[in-house]
């Protein structure tokens, strides 16, 4: 579970992902880009990233990307935001802090809980000149203690760092937090950068996809487990096509260590360079699905750009057989009403609305089926419609039970009356 203090939107919103694949819905600007942003950060941290690293979308040196830097993170009248962690094995909680103090812009604290082994908690310091932290730990059974620990050292890995007496505490912490949070994958694709041929490398991750032809190349050449993972990224294209003869393949340069792809239909190439944005997209996300490691988080902006919508339950299956197959957490986004209407009864679980809420004045995160009578105006095959329409806004209302009682009973006295007037009842 995520949670999200005082971060950009948010006052104080939490995100569980209960099912492999969850759907986040809402308008534009409600939060959705902001929750990945918050998961992505809170993966770098927990990676040995730098809040230095956090910088604005384009920078090359900006390891994680994110809108307004990590100075706009800030929810406007506070002076620090959290990123919060929890994993249900072992109660681990995590909590990531950047504070605004004088003199200096920001600093942060990292505090890590546990609760199920030995009540050990720590906390990093990293508001050093040197980018270094130094970390306490307090032990109900060693007291507190206290170290340095590099800066550019992730927390997963840095068993040599941690004391003698507490390092069996804290590899176990860190080996939950790893299970829990340590891998999250965003795929944000750039179409006109995967027309590009690049080198001939290991199929690694690349957010902007630009990577895409070298991972296939490395899918279409490795074992058996990766010809297969190939075979389906090809049996997908085709059906979203809906060209059975369509084949994706790889397409080297001889001789220079480049590589790009291609569709063939019959007798007929395609190369990349002449295919749609959205057929490069849909190619991208099948691809980074596939690649992502075992028991990794895939977060996907906008996954249905450019898929017509006769082919969006087949994108839905795609994307649930990957993640039962590899074990992944999906979180996608969308706005489209076809995605949204073949989204499956089982699915529903997994569909999380993101809001404005005027009350608070901040951001919101509720699962759509957790809204009061939800199964009553949502249906499958009908989702599409009924958040076109807002059938939930009305019970976004905390007093939206007590004021639907109030109003059955108003009707039923009316009823009741207009009855008793039509028979000559007093």
């Amino acid at each position: 579970m995520y949670r999200f203090i005082n971060f950009k939107g948010f006052a104080d919103a939490t995100l569980e992902l209960r099912t492999p694949v969850t759907i986040l819905i809402g308008r534009n600007g409600a939060g959705k880009s902001n929750v990945i942003e918050g998961m992505d950060i809170a993966a770098g941290i927990l990676r040995g990233r730098q809040l230095a690293e956090i910088g604005l979308p384009g920078d090359v040196n900006a390891a994680v990307p994110v809108r307004g830097g990590h100075a706009e993170c800030i929810r406007k009248g506070a002076q620090s935001f959290a990123i919060g962690l929890h994993t249900g094995a072992g109660a681990v909680e995590y909590t990531f802090e950047v504070r605004r103090t004088s003199g200096k812009p920001i600093r942060s604290t990292l505090s890590v809980f546990e609760r199920g082994h030995n009540g050990t908690e720590l906390q990093f310091d990293t508001s050093g000149e040197s980018g270094d932290s130094v970390v306490t730990a307090t032990s109900p059974t060693l007291g507190v203690k206290s170290w340095a620990h590099p800066g550019n050292c992730s927390i997963l890995g840095n068993g040599g760092h941690v004391p003698h007496l507490l390092h069996d505490g804290f590899a176990l912490m860190a080996e939950r937090l790893r299970e829990g949070f340590g891998t999250v994958a965003v795929v944000d694709p750039v179409p006109a950068r995967m027309r590009m041929p690049v080198r001939e490398v290991a199929g690694d991750h690349v957010r902007d996809c630009s990577n895409v032809p070298a991972a296939l190349n490395w899918l279409a050449d490795g074992t058996a487990t990766q010809k297969a993972q190939f075979g389906r990224i090809r049996e997908f294209v085709a059906r979203l096509l809906e060209q059975s003869e369509a084949k994706l393949e790889v397409m080297p340069f001889q001789g220079t260590g480049m590589v790009s792809f291609k569709i063939r239909l019959a007798d007929v190439d395609c190369p990349a360079t002449l295919l749609s944005d959205g057929t490069l997209h849909a190619i991208a996300v099948a691809t980074a699905l596939e690649i992502a490691p075992q028991g990794a988080i895939v977060c996907i902006e906008d996954i249905d750009r450019g898929v017509h919508p006769s082919q969006m339950r087949h994108l839905l299956d795609f994307v649930a057989g990957v993640a039962e197959r590899n074990k992944l957490r999906v979180l996608l986004t969308t706005q489209n009403t076809g995605l949204l209407d073949a989204v499956n009864d089982e699915e529903m679980s997994g569909v999380v609305l993101c809001y404005w809420d005027e009350r608070t004045k901040a951001s919101t995160l509720v699962p759509l089926m957790d809204l009061p009578d939800a199964k009553f105006f949502i249906r499958s095959g009908h989702l599409g419609d009924a958040v076109a329409r807002e059938l939930y806004r009305s019970r976004l209302d905390p007093d939206f039970e007590a004021k639907s009682l109030a109003g059955a009973l108003e009707r039923m006295a009316e009823s009741e009356a207009a009855i008793r007037e039509a028979r000559g009842w007093k």
